[in-house]
C-alpha cells in the first residue's frame, strides 16, 4: 500500500509540473498541435520531459499523463489543416486548481511597442464608499488585467479583454 500511494504521489507531482510546464508552453499561443506541445516541452532544460523515465516522450505519454485532469486532445484548426492539438483554454481549470497564478506580465517600456502599452500594473481599486470595488481578472488569451471582460460567444470559460475582443479572438 505504502508504495502505491507513493507512486501516486509522484505521479501527481509530474502532472503538476507538467501543468506549469505547458502553461509556460502555451504563453501567447491560444492553440497548439500536439506534436508541437511535444517540442517545446522538450526544449525546456530542466524538465525531464526530453527523457520521461529512459524513454522519450511522446504525445501518447502527454496524453496519459492529462487524462487524468480530463484533457484530451482534440480535432483543431491549425493553418488550415485539421490536426490533434490543444486549447489553452482545455487546461484554465487544471492551471487555476494545480497552478499559483503566473506572474504578472513585465510593464512595458517606452522602447516597447507593445498593443497594451497604455496599460499600468494592476492595483486594487479604489471604490466609492458603500459600493463594491470592480476587481480585475486575467485576460483568458493574453493574460493582461482588466476591470472588464468579455465572455467569449463559443467558449464560456474564455474571458477576453478589449484588445483580444476587437482583433476577434
Amino acid at each position: 500500500m505504502y508504495l502505491n500511494e507513493r507512486r501516486q504521489q509522484g505521479e501527481t507531482s509530474d502532472t503538476i509540473r507538467l501543468l506549469a510546464d505547458i502553461r509556460t508552453a502555451f504563453a501567447g499561443h491560444d492553440r497548439m498541435q500536439t506534436s508541437e506541445l511535444v517540442v517545446r516541452l522538450g526544449d525546456i532544460d530542466e524538465a525531464q520531459w526530453r527523457d520521461w523515465h529512459g524513454r522519450e516522450f511522446t504525445a501518447t505519454t502527454l496524453a496519459k499523463l492529462l487524462k487524468g485532469h480530463g484533457i484530451a486532445p482534440r480535432q483543431h484548426k491549425f493553418d488550415g489543416k485539421n490536426l490533434r492539438g490543444y486549447l489553452a483554454a482545455d487546461f484554465t481549470d487544471a492551471w487555476n486548481r494545480y497552478l499559483p497564478p503566473p506572474p504578472l506580465p513585465p510593464l512595458p517600456t517606452s522602447d516597447h511597442d507593445q498593443r497594451h502599452d497604455n496599460q499600468v500594473a494592476p492595483v486594487a481599486p479604489v471604490a466609492a464608499p458603500g459600493s463594491q470595488p470592480a476587481v480585475e481578472q486575467p485576460c483568458t488569451d493574453c493574460g493582461w488585467f482588466a476591470k472588464r471582460l468579455v465572455t467569449h460567444h463559443a467558449d464560456p470559460n474564455r474571458r477576453l479583454c478589449p484588445d483580444c475582443c476587437a482583433k476577434g479572438a
